[in-house]
């Protein structure tokens, strides 16, 4: 019996058989080289993408932070100049007043908060 599959194995290697397969094998590695080297090209664009919106999303949160800012700049401005003036300032009771600007505080913390994550995020 070994000496049949012996003339088989040489039946095959005389026929080309064995090569072939070598072929095809290379064939499906460098097939697979090319397909692995396009998905990361294509990886590289999308992190490249990325990073170019997260500076733009950082940009326009800290354009927002200033245009927050100085809107309490002006409103705090504006509340001093009547009370120079002395005029009686109408509006919502002092409390509210406090809260709001508060809450205005936090907002602007948290847009900076924002920010600096999405910068450790790029620089990971």
């Amino acid at each position: 019996m070994r000496c049949n599959l012996e003339k088989e194995r040489r039946g095959l290697i005389l026929a080309g058989f064995f090569p072939l397969i070598w072929i095809n094998t290379q064939a499906e590695l460098e097939s697979f080289k090319m397909e692995y080297a396009n998905a990361r090209l294509e990886c590289n664009a999308a992190d490249e993408r990325a990073n170019i919106l997260a500076s733009k999303v950082i940009g326009l949160e800290e354009k927002a932070s200033e245009h927050l800012w100085l809107n309490l700049m002006v409103h705090q401005s504006h509340l001093r100049h009547l009370k120079l003036k002395g005029v009686a300032i109408l509006g919502f009771p002092t409390l509210i007043r406090v809260v709001v600007h508060i809450l205005f505080i936090c907002l602007v913390f948290l847009f900076q908060l924002i920010s600096m994550l999405v910068l450790i995020q790029m620089q990971q």
